[in-house]
């Protein structure tokens, strides 16, 4: 006859050193396999998609608002002026688009742009970063408990998430070339360190971001940018010898592709920043047939969210996305 005690206990200690050792995936079982969250980009632009954005994204939105939200950046359009008072109110609004939380990250026309000669008071792209960081991420408020968020010492833009067991990363990449570019206020010199000390910033954190991955024997992992990584002047990388006219995306798409190829499930990368609207199948190349590129709506082409739902269990269509209020589908090639 079994001893009845005996199993009950044998049974809790089991569990209790599942839990332990795996705590993610001792409760696996129990999540269900697929979720959607919600995807903002290049918007609002201009004063007339604002009003778009409070009277109609933001109240279908808020019907069904998912876990969380994404804002791929560009709050504001890049030929409008970079005082405090525009900043201020768009910073609000984004901060308070989402019922539980928004993950945001710049773009370049908050702080880039700044110094184009064309705008009323140009300033100095480098302090409208800091006062940025300072307006945005210093007093965002808490995220909820459930997602795990962290964020890089020094650079509070690059988030870390996680929801259902799969991961999510913010990397703060953007146009002009990353910042490469158009210096037109700033010490070259210097503002080209900032940058090169930024790319290891974010080297770093897509690799932690990956390591947490296979840590946690994560689902998928998702990273979101503004830049669109594959647009770019130039062919060769960025080195100390050439920090300028040069492909600023070209390491971190290599080591995109890499860090994609080991975790082998399914990699999608979001971002804004140009047009179409389209999904991209191919920019793992053969390297990494498993990472995905999402070109977000936005850009002043397509004035709406964008719903992504993702499901693992669908290994050849893991990611699906369509916009928020007109169910419209990305192009299937980019």
């Amino acid at each position: 006859m079994i001893n009845t005690e005996i199993l009950k206990n044998l049974t809790f200690s089991t569990l209790l050193t599942g839990l332990i050792l795996n705590p993610l995936n001792a409760i696996a079982n129990d999540e269900p396999s697929s979720f959607f969250f919600h995807v903002l980009a290049d918007l609002p632009y201009k004063e007339d998609q604002e009003v778009t954005l409070e009277e109609k994204i933001i109240p279908t939105l808020q019907q069904d608002p998912g876990p969380f939200l994404v804002h791929l950046g560009d709050i504001k359009g890049g030929g409008d002026s970079c005082d405090l008072d525009l900043l201020e109110a768009r910073i609000f609004q984004i901060k308070n688009i989402h019922p539980s939380a928004v993950f945001y990250t710049p773009g370049d026309n908050e702080w880039t742009d700044c110094d184009r000669k064309k705008l009323k008071k140009p300033v100095s792209e480098l302090k409208m970063l800091e006062t940025l960081r300072a307006l945005y991420f210093r007093n965002e408020k808490e995220k909820p408990a459930y997602l795990n968020a962290v964020r890089q010492v020094l650079y509070p833009e690059n988030q870390r998430w996680q929801y259902l067991n799969n991961v999510f990363a913010t990397i703060h990449l953007v146009g002009t070339n990353n910042g490469r570019t158009d210096i037109l206020l700033d010490n070259e010199d210097f503002a080209l360190s900032q940058v090169t000390a930024r790319d290891a910033a974010n080297r770093y954190w897509l690799r932690e971001t990956f390591k947490r991955a296979h840590e946690t024997n994560a689902r998928t992992v998702i990273i979101a940018t503004q830049a669109d990584v594959t647009n770019s002047n130039f062919k060769s990388p960025c080195t100390p010898a050439e920090p300028k006219n040069c492909n600023a995306f070209a390491a971190f798409n290599t080591q995109l592709r890499e860090e994609a190829a080991r975790f082998q499930k399914p990699v999608l990368l979001l971002h804004g920043d140009s047009f179409p609207y389209c999904t991209d199948k191919t920019f793992g190349t053969d390297i990494a047939p498993n990472l995905w590129r999402f070109n977000a709506a936005g850009d002043y082409k397509i004035i709406d969210a964008v719903t992504i739902t993702v499901d693992p269990a669908k290994r050849e269509e893991p990611f699906a996305m369509q916009t928020l209020r007109n169910k419209i589908l990305p192009d299937q090639h980019c």
